[in-house]
């Protein structure tokens, strides 16, 4: 069994630059409440005032708190911790969305919370869609979260509520129908330029009823848009465009988009 030596110093952790002890008067827990307790602390300090609500959201981390107006969403870790879980339950409506995420370390033994510093919407969004989910939570590295608490107050302070736009973050759905509107706009610039203008071709968006006259067939459920080519013979020649139209026996090239399975082609036969 292995003795420590006494007089050997414990390994000891320095605390971050303007760490902030609480004072024995405070009653927080719980490191949600322990962060909403510095903050507290800190606002008082201030030469001019900051409102802050609402004050039971220190015993619930799952609400927003609301700083000058501002909407706030607070999330904490262990001192020594490198990554913050910040929560998604907020983020599905731009309604609902908080302005800002604040970051607090703290330190649950030695009541001690370091603000590491601030996301605004348009930040979070945009770390959002490199982070690593977890459960209802995104997984974001510490230091994204720029600026301490004084980023935080000149925030509040300088700008008013509706220079800070509140976002939804965008689900699968979202980057689907995204996907979906790239390559439509894609498709229609081909058609409308070189396949139109040598083949007579016809852009048929989805949501047109012409799917279901004039002899186009209804797409699969999954298309995105449908290109008709029209086709002829005139001597057994295969000809397209104008001169189709004049054929006897004509047809209906038709190229079917599809979101993830690329581009089907079927004939479809006239009179």
């Amino acid at each position: 069994m292995t003795e420590t030596n006494p007089t050997e110093p414990l390994e000891a952790f320095p605390m971050p630059d303007g760490a902030i002890e609480l004072g024995t008067s405070d009653a927080a827990t719980t490191p949600h409440a322990m962060a909403v307790a510095a903050l507290q602390q800190v606002l008082r300090t201030q030469p001019r005032a900051v409102t802050f609500g609402p004050v039971s959201a220190a015993e619930d981390p799952s609400r927003l708190l609301s700083l000058n107006r501002f909407a706030l969403q607070l999330v904490t870790s262990g001192m020594l911790a490198d990554q913050f879980a910040v929560g998604t339950k907020h983020w599905a409506e731009a309604e609902t969305a908080p302005q800002l995420v604040l970051a607090a370390q703290v330190d649950d033994e030695n009541d001690v919370v370091a603000f590491q510093g601030v996301l605004t919407a348009p930040e979070f969004v945009d770390q959002a869609r490199r982070a690593e989910a977890s459960g209802n939570a995104l997984l974001m590295d510490a230091e994204v979260f720029r600026g301490g608490i004084g980023r935080l107050l000149t925030l509040v302070q300088v700008l008013e509520p509706h220079a800070i736009p509140r976002l939804a973050l965008e689900g699968a759905g979202q980057r689907l129908q995204r996907q979906a509107v790239a390559i439509a706009d894609w498709l229609r610039g081909q058609v409308d330029g070189a396949l139109q203008q040598l083949f007579g071709a016809q852009w048929h968006p989805i949501t047109q009823g012409a799917f279901f006259s004039g002899g186009l067939v209804a797409p699969e459920a999954e298309a995105l848009a449908l290109v008709a080519i029209p086709l002829g013979l005139d001597q057994a020649q295969l000809v397209c465009g104008q001169e189709a139209e004049r054929s006897l026996e004509r047809f209906v090239l038709q190229a079917q988009a599809e979101l993830l399975e690329g581009i089907t082609c079927s004939v479809e036969h006239g009179v």
